[in-house]
């Protein structure tokens, strides 16, 4: 049988959650090691006991950078791990391991999308999917010249915050669908009609910033699987 080592050259990313992108990468190699085990070890508890004290070492500025989406998968996530644990559910446990990982890269898109900076936020939706500007600027209702302008070299000033909710908004549906998706395939969410939004696009209701709370639960829904 083969055990999980847990001593800090395993989890050494799981000090805290500061960097989130080196947290995933610790517990997907965690998770790794699990697969190659035929059941779960003692020392299995000793990874789920780290991903706990990392999160209660985490200052709460951080854990603010998550969505909604993302914090109750993280949530779920810790809870089914530690049940899988007392449980010795080793299937169960690899799933769990995998909704923290995943989670936790949501963080790390949130962080790199820089919410509140609608010109950064613009960036990297723009690097991060490779869509052309022309369709970003469709789904935000602004001319593409005038997305060419914002991501200039030196750009400043300019309209851009008139956009910006529904670019802060495209991009954090992007970083929390782009998982499920290609990014590529995030973008082109928006233009699914869907049941929970009346049959209506999701892009009808970019526009009107007080849709925002029904684009989140539908983003919501199709994170979790649930059908549209």
């Amino acid at each position: 049988m083969t055990v999980i080592e847990t001593g800090n050259a395993e989890l050494g990313g799981l000090k805290d959650l500061r960097d989130p992108l080196a947290a995933a990468a610790a517990i997907g190699a965690a998770n790794e090691a699990l697969g190659r085990s035929r059941e779960v070890s003692d020392r299995a508890r000793g990874v789920v006991h780290e991903i706990t004290k990392a999160l209660a070492e985490t200052d709460l500025r951080l854990l603010e950078n998550l969505s909604p989406v993302s914090h109750a998968i993280l949530l779920k996530g810790l809870a089914e791990a530690t049940t899988a644990v007392d449980e010795r559910d080793r299937a169960r446990l690899r799933i769990a391991l995998t909704r923290l990982e995943h989670a936790l890269r949501g963080v790390a898109d949130r962080v790199a999308a820089q919410a509140g900076d609608p010109r950064a936020a613009l960036a990297w939706l723009l690097e991060s999917t490779r869509v052309p500007k022309a369709q970003i600027a469709s789904l935000i209702g602004a001319n593409e010249r005038a997305v060419q302008r914002w991501t200039a070299d030196g750009a400043t000033g300019g309209q851009i915050n008139e956009y910006g909710p529904q670019i802060e908004l495209l991009a954090e549906a992007v970083s929390e669908l782009r998982h499920m998706f290609t990014p590529a395939g995030a973008v082109e969410w928006f233009n699914w009609p869907r049941d929970d939004l009346d049959e209506r696009a999701p892009r009808e209701l970019l526009p009107s910033p007080q849709e925002f709370p029904v684009l989140r639960r539908a983003i919501a829904r199709t994170r979790s699987g649930d059908a549209a």
